[in-house]
């Protein structure tokens, strides 16, 4: 029999398997879309060159960045419009969006007399409203502003309308006192408990989907609204370089 036994190797404990699996998930949930936007930006850039694209109809990445960095100063200068009026633009209309859903879910008559009005004003392009806007407020701040908040409004509007009308109270559930039931009890009134719990917050993420969404219809609308004679912004810069 040796003096030196040998050791059998250590097997790895369901904690630290668990901890490699959520590593690699991590990894995996940023390393795929980091993989897949480059390759996208590749193929960009040589789909570009290999078929001569002018610049003026799809410049290549390196174009844009070659611009950004060229052009900084001024687009940061023109950027500060856009982002502010955007960012105004979005908080007005969430806030009122989220105000008047209050309203809605609290009384069903203020309901009944008003959503089918605002759905049916929704039904109507912002393009259509937009000339009648600029008439009312003039080429300003508050004409872009208002026209930002429409489009973030009725969607916000309605995703919170119905979430909060979807959300259901949670009422505690006392024990039932019985001889030799109460474990089992305790163990069911437990689970509906918490699918209550899980429900309240799938009801919560529901209302909270109208809010994060609009952010990007926000800032297209302020771009697009820079078309506006003597406007400043992103996009009226862009057209005065084209």
């Amino acid at each position: 029999m040796s003096a030196v036994e040998e050791i059998p190797a250590a097997e790895s404990s369901p904690v630290d398997v668990e901890r490699t699996e959520a590593r690699r998930r991590k990894i995996n949930a940023v390393a795929v879309p980091l993989a897949t936007a480059a390759a996208l930006i590749a193929i960009w850039q040589i789909g570009v060159r290999a078929f001569a694209v002018p610049t003026y109809i799809a410049p290549a990445p390196s174009d844009v960045a070659r611009t950004l960095v060229q052009e900084f100063p001024l687009l940061m200068q023109n950027f500060w419009p856009t982002l502010y009026e955007s960012l105004l633009g979005f908080a007005v209309g969430n806030t009122a969006a989220v105000l008047i859903a209050v309203a809605f879910v609290h009384s069903r008559m203020v309901e009944r007399a008003f959503f089918p009005i605002a759905v049916f004003i929704n039904t109507i392009p912002i393009l259509a409203i937009a000339p009648i806007l600029v008439l009312i407020f003039g080429a300003g701040l508050t004409a872009k502003v208002v026209i930002a908040a429409l489009i973030c409004f009725f969607p916000t509007l309605v995703n919170m309308v119905r979430g909060l009308q979807s959300v259901q109270k949670i009422e505690p559930l006392q024990t039932r006192p019985g001889s030799g039931m109460d474990g089992k009890y305790n163990r069911v009134a437990g689970g509906q408990y918490q699918q209550r719990i899980d429900q309240r917050l799938q009801n919560r993420r529901v209302v909270d989907i109208g809010r994060p969404m609009q952010g990007d219809d926000a800032v297209a609308v302020s771009v697009q609204s820079h078309l506006l004679p003597g406007a400043g912004g992103l996009d009226f810069r862009a057209h005065h370089f084209q």
